[in-house]
C-alpha cells in the first residue's frame, strides 16, 4: 500500500501490515473468533450501490441483524427481549473519516478546550480593542490634519481598518507556526514517544483549518477594529487641532474611559472563569493520582510477556510459571513476584455471568462478575488486604479443589450475612473455565478497570487450576525494595535465562499505567492550565496598558491635584481604586459565570463538585493578586509626576 494509507482505523498506532481475517487464530495465537458468538468486534464496511437509497440499504441490514439476534435466542425468547431486538437498528455512517476511538474518546475534552480557546481569543480581542482605541486617540491630531487638508473620512476609515487587518493577519500567521509546533506536541502526547511507531495523525493543518483560522483573523480584525476606526473617522478637525493639554483632559474623563474599563472588567471575568475551570481539572487530576486504588502502589513493576509466542502449550505452563517466579524471587532487588492474566488496572476486562450454588438467581438479576486469573502471592505482592479466609497460594494445584478469592463487593452482594467463604459457584459462561469453584477468601475492593470506577463484583481464579486458553498469564507483577525501574534490566535478563524465546513486550511501573489510564484528564488539565495562565497574562497586560494610558492622559489632572496639595498616597489611591473597581466588577460577574462553567464540565470531575469553594476562592485570590499588581505600577508612576512639568504637559 502507499505510505500515506493507514487503513480505516484512525488510532494512536497505525498498522504495518494487513492479513486475511481468516488467519486471526494463527496470527494472534487465540481461539477462533469468527464463530457466530464473537462477531461483534468486527467493523462492517460496504460501498453502497448508487441506485439504492440510504434508507433502503439501512432497512435491509437492520432486518437481517434483528433476525440474527432472534435466531441466537432460540425458543426461550422472552417478550422483553423480543421488544429489545425490535428496537435494535444499524446506523449507516459515512466512511470517509474512517473509524476512530480517538474521536469519541477526545471529543468531549477537546470541545471543552475549544471553549477555553474561544475565551482566550475574546480576552486577546479585548486587549486589541483597547490598544487600537488608545492608538486612535493618540493619532487624533494626525487624522484631524488629514481631514483639514482635504482627506475623506472613508479614506481614513479604510486606512485604520487596513492597519488592523494587517495586524490580525500577521498575528494569525505567527499563530499558525505555533499551532504546527503545538499540534506535533499534542500528537506526541497521545501516541507516545517510542521509536518505530507509525501514526495516521498528522500535524499539517488541512484546508478547513486554514480557512477557519483565516476567517477568524479577518473577523476579529474587522470586529474589534471597526469601533476605533469609526471613532477616528468622526473626529472634529477644528476641535482636535485646537486641543491643548488642558482640553485633552476630557479625553481621559469618565466617558472616555468607560469602554476600555468595561473591556478590562470583561477580561477579569473571563480570566476568573478559566482559572476556576483549570483549577477544577487540575484538582481532579490530583484526586485521580492520589486516590486509594485498593492496593499498595509503591515500588510495583509490571512486565508483559506471552508464552504463546514462545510456543508453550497450556499443559506446559505450570512448570514455566514455577521457573519464572523462582527466578524472579531470587533477584536481589525483588521482595516478591507473582503473575496474572490482566493488570491491576486495565482498559479491558474479562467477565461472565455465574451461578451461585445453593442460591438461585432472582428474575432479571444481574449476576455478571469480573474475572481475573492470578498466581500464588498475588494479593501479598500487590498489597491487597485480606478480609476473610486465605489467598491463592502454592497449595492450589491442578489436583486440589478449585480455589477462588472474591472481593468485598462480590461478598456483600451475594452473601450479605458474611458467609461467603466456603460457598461455591459454577456455570461460568467462558467454556475454558470448567467445574465448580470454591470461595476460599475475601479481599478488599481494588481498582480493576479504570481510575474512579465504582467497584464491581470480582473473582480471582487460581491460574494453575485453569485449562485451555485462559491458562495463559500475560503479566508479571514484582514488588521491589527500591525504584522499580532499577530492576527492569535484571528482570529482562532473568526471563531470558528461563527461556531465550520468551518475549518481553512491555515493562512499566504502576504509576505509568495510571498515567496511561487517565491520559485524557492529564491532557485537558495541562492544556487548560496553560490557557488559563495565558489568559491571566493577557488580562494583566490589558489592565496595565489601560491604567498606564489613563495615567498618561490624566497627567495634567494629576499635576493640578498635586499642585493643590494632594499627597502622593492620595494620588496613588486615586489610580489604584480604579483597578480595584474593575476587579470587583469582574469578580461579581465572574462568580456566576464560573459556577455555570463548572456545571458544564461536571461529568469530567472526580472527587469534588463543580462549585468547589476552595477552587473558586483560589481563582479569585490569584486574579485579585494579578489585577492589583497590574494596577499598582501605573499608580506608583503617577505619584512621581512633577507638578510643574504636568501643568505644562502637552
Amino acid at each position: 500500500m502507499p505510505p500515506n494509507f493507514y487503513g480505516v482505523d484512525v488510532n494512536e498506532i497505525s498498522p504495518d501490515m494487513w492479513l486475511p481475517l481468516t488467519m486471526q487464530a494463527e496470527v494472534m495465537l487465540q481461539p477462533q473468533m469468527l464463530d457466530g458468538s464473537g462477531l461483534f468486534w468486527l467493523h462492517m464496511m460496504a460501498r453502497r450501490d448508487p441506485g439504492t437509497s440510504l434508507a433502503t440499504a439501512q432497512a435491509w441490514v437492520t432486518a437481517r441483524v434483528q433476525q440474527d439476534l432472534t435466531d441466537r435466542e432460540g425458543t426461550h425468547l422472552s417478550l422483553t427481549r423480543r421488544e429489545e431486538i425490535s428496537r435494535t437498528y444499524v446506523p449507516f455512517l459515512p466512511g470517509g473519516a474512517g473509524i476512530s476511538h480517538l474521536r469519541s474518546e477526545y471529543q468531549a475534552p477537546l470541545t471543552v478546550l475549544m471553549g477555553i480557546v474561544g475565551i482566550v481569543l475574546l480576552i486577546a480581542c479585548a486587549n486589541l480593542a483597547n490598544f487600537l482605541m488608545a492608538k486612535a486617540a493618540a493619532r487624533e491630531r494626525e487624522f484631524s490634519t488629514r481631514l483639514a487638508l482635504g482627506s475623506s473620512r472613508i479614506r481614513i476609515l479604510r486606512q485604520v481598518l487596513t492597519e488592523t487587518l494587517m495586524l490580525a493577519c500577521a498575528g494569525g500567521a505567527l499563530g499558525l507556526l505555533l499551532a504546527f509546533w503545538g499540534t506535533r506536541m499534542l500528537i506526541r502526547f497521545i501516541v507516545g514517544t517510542e521509536t518505530g511507531m507509525h501514526t495516521a495523525l498528522a500535524a499539517t493543518p488541512d484546508m478547513h483549518v486554514l480557512v477557519f483560522t483565516s476567517a477568524i483573523c479577518i473577523l476579529t480584525g474587522l470586529l474589534f477594529g471597526l469601533g476605533p476606526a469609526l471613532r477616528v473617522s468622526r473626529t472634529n478637525a477644528a476641535v482636535a487641532l485646537n486641543a491643548n493639554a488642558r482640553t485633552s483632559v476630557a479625553a481621559g474623563g469618565r466617558s472616555g474611559r468607560l469602554l476600555p474599563n468595561a473591556l478590562v472588567a470583561g477580561q477579569v471575568m473571563l480570566s476568573l472563569v478559566l482559572l476556576a475551570v483549570a483549577g477544577l481539572l487540575l484538582r481532579t487530576l490530583h484526586n485521580l493520582h492520589s486516590q486509594d486504588l485498593g492496593f499498595d502502589r509503591t515500588n510495583l513493576l509490571m512486565v508483559e510477556t506471552n508464552p504463546k509466542f514462545a510456543g508453550y502449550k497450556p499443559e506446559q505452563l505450570n512448570a514455566l510459571y514455577d521457573k519464572i517466579l523462582n527466578r524472579l524471587d531470587a533477584l536481589p532487588g525483588v521482595k516478591s513476584a507473582t503473575l496474572s492474566g490482566g493488570l491491576p488496572m486495565s482498559h479491558g476486562n474479562w467477565g461472565s455471568p455465574i451461578n451461585i450454588v445453593g442460591r438461585p438467581a432472582a428474575p432479571n438479576e444481574d449476576v455478571s462478575t469480573l474475572l481475573n486469573r492470578v498466581g500464588p502471592d498475588y494479593f501479598e505482592t500487590l498489597g491487597i488486604p485480606l478480609l476473610q479466609g486465605r489467598t491463592i497460594g502454592a497449595q492450589d494445584t491442578p489436583t486440589s479443589t478449585h480455589a477462588v478469592v472474591v472481593n468485598q463487593t462480590f461478598a456483600d452482594r451475594y452473601f450479605p450475612h458474611g458467609d461467603a467463604v466456603g460457598r461455591s459457584f459454577d456455570h461460568v459462561a467462558d467454556s475454558s473455565v470448567e467445574g465448580t469453584w470454591q470461595i476460599v477468601g475475601v479481599v478488599r475492593d481494588s481498582t480493576y478497570s479504570h481510575a474512579g470506577e465504582v467497584p464491581s463484583p470480582m473473582a480471582y481464579l487460581a491460574v494453575e487450576q485453569l485449562t485451555k486458553d485462559v491458562h495463559y498469564a500475560y503479566w508479571l507483577e514484582l514488588r521491589s525494595a527500591g525504584d522499580p525501574r532499577a530492576i527492569a534490566v535484571e528482570v529482562r535478563t532473568a526471563l531470558r535465562d528461563v527461556d531465550a524465546n520468551l518475549p518481553v513486550l512491555e515493562v512499566q511501573t504502576i504509576s505509568e499505567q495510571l498515567d496511561t489510564l487517565i491520559a485524557q484528564q492529564i491532557l485537558i488539565s495541562q492544556l487548560s492550565g496553560f490557557f488559563a495562565l495565558l489568559a491571566l497574562t493577557l488580562c494583566a497586560i490589558g489592565l496595565y496598558g489601560v491604567m498606564s494610558y489613563s495615567v498618561a492622559r490624566r497627567t495634567n489632572e494629576i499635576g493640578v491635584r498635586m499642585a493643590m496639595g494632594a499627597q502622593r498616597d492620595q494620588v496613588q489611591w486615586l489610580i489604584l481604586k480604579e483597578s480595584l473597581g474593575l476587579l470587583a466588577l469582574g469578580v461579581l460577574l465572574g462568580v456566576p459565570a464560573t459556577l455555570g462553567a463548572g456545571r458544564l464540565i461536571q461529568a469530567g470531575l472526580f472527587g469534588l463538585g463543580p462549585s468547589d469553594p476552595a477552587t473558586l476562592l483560589g481563582a479569585v485570590a490569584i486574579v485579585a493578586a494579578v489585577t492589583i499588581a497590574a494596577g499598582y505600577f501605573p499608580a506608583r508612576r503617577a505619584t512621581k509626576v512633577d507638578p510643574m512639568v504636568a501643568l505644562r504637559y502637552e
